[in-house]
């Protein structure tokens, strides 16, 4: 809509009360509010008044244009809002327009100031005439009785103009908010020789000149350099369609945002410049409220559309508690704590609501009543992590206080000046040229030996050793001398390791790692391990480059080589460690296994077996931000666990394999008949955590020797994912050919899945599979090739 001078409200003075400026504003934005709550969009285009009476002179004189109008006197201070609608909302669809003449200067008498948002030429338009008799400033006659047209003066004739460029805008997509046009219209600066229009209230003051052609270009490209996100938001609980949604995306700086409701049948679409959102999604009413719901970090990618269906939670006012507490960071970590984002689950995997701190750590919920845990991390797809979920009780009507939660931050990712965030995988160190103080410097194959000597020591490598003159191996630390020291290897590298038969419980460059230890930065290239001996007992060997056991999460580490380990019956290995935690770890070794055949009970045993872990159940169990490229291959006499990245994992994210995994059982053991003999996965055998945003390229195969429909489990993810996962999510298969007697693309015998897709290439046992398709089914959604790499694209993988 377009408002000129005689639908304006003027004073004949030019201090003007503000309580009518504040009555005027704040009836003119309940307009605008009350059309917004019904989904209605537009923009108010209105002109700017063209002053008052100066009382000395008789003549009129551009005044603030705050003070003239019913729509420009909306400011900040009184423009209405309510529940369902933000001042910005109204603020954002008022184009107020003031008139210039021709040689780019503004009129004399028309207004400014700082409510303007635009100007346009107002000097001797060529209009329609109403057939009164007008003249000019000179006296001269330029409207007589009976004419149709004629040039006529003022902010009245700009704001058609405005109104003109507005609907040129909207033409080009139907699919932009009052906000967009405005933003295209008002705030885009482009090219061309136009100059800025200074405000004759306050010199302080420019108006960019409306520029048809640039705007209608800048809203084609918007148009054409757009992707799109949609979705359904339903009811928890009732899975019904909620209508009136307030579906906000807000951009990578929050500089921008663009706000959406959804429709009866509960859905919402967005058109967005490319670039990367926050979206929240808000609903309230009177009786109740739904916990309000985040999405972080979407990426909206050109020309490709991001399918979004959210579940939101309801909870009875009277029916909730309060959580607040403090997040401290540690000393050396430079982050915003305000970026910091807490997702708080029910005791069902549920997520409740998800919500930013404040810049002091400080956090206050109010939550559903009963058990719940809060994850504490930047953002899902934030390669900074914080691994420890807190359990929280919530209370009637009671608040509980958490206090300070201490959390280290153990990954990388850095954002450029172009706004692009550089995930590398195996970050980059610096190799430092002095020895830190407190540190001991290792420069030789015997200083790194001297390391045993005392195992509480702090050590940094400062430069490459060699080991091909050394020998055997005899690993630093074993299960009852833990190596409880920190180990920095300052970006360099250990050549030509070699450990064989060395018949002790944990083998690697370390035996035992304790807890309070630290591993990093280190590359261990050829590496070696050759066992053929391992005695028949309980007790399980852990084997792997780094360390047989770590109780805490080595970062940071690249093994290259071969590992072989021939008659085991009781192992678990991983081309990082046996047993343990992993967080930006990449290995290429080739993995291979073989147990002797057919042991009686109990001498069953089990194989874990991973190309970064054998199994991740410590207390820093979780593997995050890891590679592997390196071929597996394990034959099981009994019970075998068989995974590209883990043979068993506890909580793995952010993964990648590439390399080809097979699992063999050569007997059948009736006497745990619920669960598969053999497992074997792209990223895990079996799963007993949360597995989410892995992708697997690698061909994954299980076979059996001894018949029975319950020994095999092959997944394209998981193999075998049943009664201990708690959920499988947002994974990618790219591998092409999956087969085992019972395979799917994403998993066998699935629990917890969502969000699972697998490219169409994908053979299970020789055919294409047309059951258990579905983004929460065993094979998942199936996708294009070009479908799944947009998908991958979204997140941050570490690069093969």
């Amino acid at each position: 809509m377009s408002l000129g001078k005689d639908d304006l409200k003027y004073s004949d003075d030019t201090h003007l009360l503000d309580n009518k400026t504040d009555k005027w504003g704040k009836k003119a934005s309940e307009k605008i509010a009350k059309l917004r709550e019904r989904n209605y969009d537009f923009i108010v285009v209105q002109s700017a008044g063209n002053g008052a009476k100066d009382r000395s002179t008789g003549n009129d004189t551009g005044v603030d244009a705050i003070n003239n109008g019913f729509f420009c006197s909306v400011t900040e201070e009184n423009c209405y809002s309510n529940k369902n609608v933000s001042k910005d909302e109204v603020l954002n669809r008022i184009i107020i327009v003031t008139a210039c003449n021709k040689d780019n200067t503004l009129i004399d008498y028309s207004n400014g100031g700082s409510q303007v948002s635009i100007v346009a030429p107002g000097k001797s338009i060529y209009s329609t005439l109403a057939g009164v008799e007008e003249k000019d400033d000179d006296g001269n006659i330029i409207i007589a009785n009976g004419q149709k047209y004629g040039l006529m003066s003022g902010t009245s004739m700009a704001a058609p103009m405005v109104s003109g460029v507005a609907g040129l805008v909207w033409s080009v997509n139907p699919n932009f908010t009052g906000e967009d046009v405005k933003e295209i219209l008002c705030y885009n600066y482009y090219e061309g020789d136009y100059s800025l229009i200074q405000d004759n209230i306050n010199s302080s003051n420019t108006f960019q000149m409306v520029k048809a052609k640039d705007s209608v270009e800048e809203s084609i490209r918007r148009t054409y350099e757009t992707g799109s996100i949609s979705g359904i938001i339903e009811d928890a609980d009732t899975e019904e369609p909620l209508q009136n949604v307030v579906v906000t995306a807000y951009n990578k700086d929050g500089t921008k945002s663009f706000t959406t409701r959804t429709n009866l049948k509960g859905e919402y679409d967005f058109v967005l410049p490319i670039g990367k959102y926050d979206f929240t999604f808000n609903l309230k009413t009177d009786n109740y409220n739904y916990i309000e719901s985040t999405v972080k970090n979407q990426n909206i990618i050109y020309n490709y559309n991001i399918d979004l269906d959210i579940f939101m939670t309801k909870v009875s006012m009277s029916q909730t508690g309060v959580i607040k507490g403090v997040i401290v960071l540690d000393n050396d970590i430079e982050i915003l704590l305000e970026n910091i984002v807490i997702t708080v689950f029910n005791e069902d995997k549920t997520t409740l609501v998800t919500k930013n701190i404040n810049s002091s750590g400080e956090f206050e919920f109010a939550f559903p009543l009963g058990k719940c845990y809060l994850d504490i991390k930047l953002g899902i797809n934030s390669s900074e992590y914080f691994p420890n979920s807190i359990e929280a009780y919530v209370s009637q009507n009671e608040t509980t206080d958490l206090g300070n939660i201490f959390i280290q931050l153990i990954g990388h990712g850095q954002t450029g000046d172009d706004g692009t965030t550089n995930w590398d995988f195996i970050e980059p160190v610096t190799h430092k040229k002095t020895v830190p103080v407190g540190y001991t410097g290792i420069y030789t194959a015997q200083d790194l030996d001297n390391i045993r000597n005392n195992l509480s020591g702090k050590y940094i490598l400062m430069n490459d050793i060699d080991l091909s003159n050394w020998g055997n191996w005899n690993p630093i630390g074993d299960n009852f001398n833990n190596f409880t020291g920190v180990f920095d290897g300052n970006g360099y590298a250990i050549y030509n390791l070699e450990i064989r038969n060395v018949l002790i419980d944990s083998v690697g460059l370390f035996g035992y790692c304790a807890e309070e230890s630290s591993v990093s930065n280190v590359s261990l290239n050829n590496l070696i391990i050759n066992i053929d001996e391992i005695e028949i007992d309980f007790t399980q060997a852990s084997i792997g480059g780094i360390a047989g056991i770590s109780s805490s999460t080595i970062k940071n580490c690249i093994i290259s080589g071969d590992i072989y380990i021939i008659n085991g019956k009781n192992v678990s290995v991983g081309g990082i460690a046996g047993t343990g935690g992993a967080i930006a770890c990449s290995n290429s070794a080739n993995i291979y296994v073989l147990t002797n055949q057919d042991l009686p009970y109990p001498y069953y045993g089990e194989v874990y077996c991973g190309g970064i872990l054998g199994q991740s159940i410590s207390t820093h169990g979780k593997v995050f931000e890891c590679k592997n490229s390196g071929n597996i291959r394990v034959i099981s006499g009994t019970f075998a666990y068989v995974g590209g990245i883990t043979g068993k994992n506890g909580a793995v994210e952010f993964c990648i394999n590439s390399g080809s995994v097979y699992g063999e059982t050569t007997s059948y053991m009736a006497y745990r008949p619920s669960e598969p003999n053999c497992n074997v996965g792209g990223i895990s055998g079996a799963s007993n955590g949360l597995a989410s945003y892995c992708v697997n390229y690698g061909d994954i195969n299980g076979a059996y020797s001894k018949e029975s429909s319950n020994s095999v489990s092959v997944g394209g993810i998981i193999g075998w994912c049943g009664r201990y996962n708690s959920g499988l999510t947002n994974c990618y298969n790219m591998g092409e050919n999956i087969n085992g007697v019972n395979a799917g693309r994403i998993s066998y015998e699935g629990a917890g899945l969502s969000g699972n897709y697998s490219i169409n290439t994908t053979l299970v046992n020789g055919e294409f599979p047309y059951d258990e398709i579905g983004q929460d089914a065993n094979n998942g959604a199936t996708l294009t090739l070009d479908e799944i790499k947009q998908k991958i694209e979204l997140i941050p993988y570490p690069s093969l």
